[in-house]
């Protein structure tokens, strides 16, 4: 597979929607699904249903093994000033506490983890050192002091321009997609260019989630390493069960597994009226950055119903390490 690398810059502060056992906000990332969702929507617009089911959902639902797959996707991590953040591995790491971690690390350090060699603790990094999590009210409307955002990476208090929710701070998220034929890179940079115009995440009507530009470009393929003992998924993901080993057998068996678990749910998109009347079914993934003794894989679910099928993208980007 040819690997590519996706970057999407913004030009306003995006709304992601919430994921965890809490129900939590988790607003660090795009999620793989969360993007499969709006690229699958957006080919639907373009292309039509028939040429989405045919070319895009088919091959995933109809594939017999990981090489058949028409392509694989991470989730979107933040790019700051350059620099791209991944999720911390959930790895054993004796050098470094737990208190002393951030929950990302300079992707400049996978090269640590391919060589077996141990990470420090200037490895760890906050991507948000000149960002805010805190929920502020862009509108300035003093008759409702309820929050309107929580920045997904959102600049400092200080920086934000209240009127346009833009900041001069960069915001980029960026995304590993694997390709095995090219014939679907065209269409999948004409859906990129439909998303650019019609921006991502919720309440895109009232200017949130408006985007820049989004850049696809080739990009070192990251599973190159030989013989990997551990791997990680760059995606949130569904374990499959089936097979004469289940990779959720793997997990309950296996020793080394090390996952988050979240929790994703939302309502089933219609263009009738009634669309907000039917919610799709709970599903518990794991978050990127959990970490295996086997190469994960995944699998769709339909989280709909047999009469509107809803699909919850969870196969696994799986980068392979060498963990002494």
């Amino acid at each position: 597979m040819k690997t590519f690398k996706i970057s999407i810059d913004f030009k306003t502060l995006p709304r992601f929607g919430k994921a965890g056992l809490d129900d939590q906000d988790v607003r660090d990332h795009l999620g793989a699904d969360q993007f499969f969702s709006a690229l699958s929507l957006a080919w639907i617009e373009l292309f039509g249903l028939a040429d989405y089911e045919n070319t895009a959902l088919k091959p995933f639902l109809e594939a017999e093994s990981l090489e058949k797959l028409p392509w694989l996707h991470s989730s979107f991590f933040p790019e700051i000033n350059g620099e791209l953040y991944l999720p911390a591995p959930l790895i054993k790491l004796s050098n470094i506490g737990k208190k002393e971690r951030q929950p990302w690390i300079r992707f400049k350090a996978i090269e640590k983890l391919r060589k077996g060699e141990s990470l420090e603790k200037d490895d760890y990094a906050s991507a948000i050192r000149d960002y805010s999590y805190e929920a502020v009210n862009l509108n300035n409307f003093t008759k409702d002091p309820q929050p309107y955002i929580t920045a997904v990476l959102g600049p400092n208090l200080s920086t934000l321009d209240t009127e346009k929710k833009s900041t001069d701070i960069a915001l980029t998220l960026s995304a590993f997609l694997d390709l095995a034929d090219d014939k679907a890179l065209e269409k999948i940079k004409q859906v990129c260019k439909f998303l650019e115009d019609e921006g991502l995440g919720a309440n895109r009507s009232s200017g949130y989630g408006q985007i820049k530009k989004i850049k696809i470009n080739e990009h070192e393929n990251l599973n190159s390493l030989e013989n990997p003992n551990r791997w990680i998924s760059l995606s949130d993901y569904i374990p499959h069960d089936t097979g004469a080993v289940s990779e959720i057998d793997k997990i309950k068996n296996g020793t080394e597994s090390a996952y988050k678990l979240i929790s994703k749910s939302g309502w089933v998109y219609r263009s009738s009226a009634s669309a907000s009347d039917k919610r799709k079914q709970k599903i518990y993934m794991m978050a990127s950055g959990s970490s295996f003794n086997f190469k994960p894989i995944g699998k769709l679910v339909n989280v709909g119903d047999d009469k509107h099928p809803s699909y919850r993208y969870g196969l696994a980007y799986s980068l392979g390490l060498r963990i002494n």
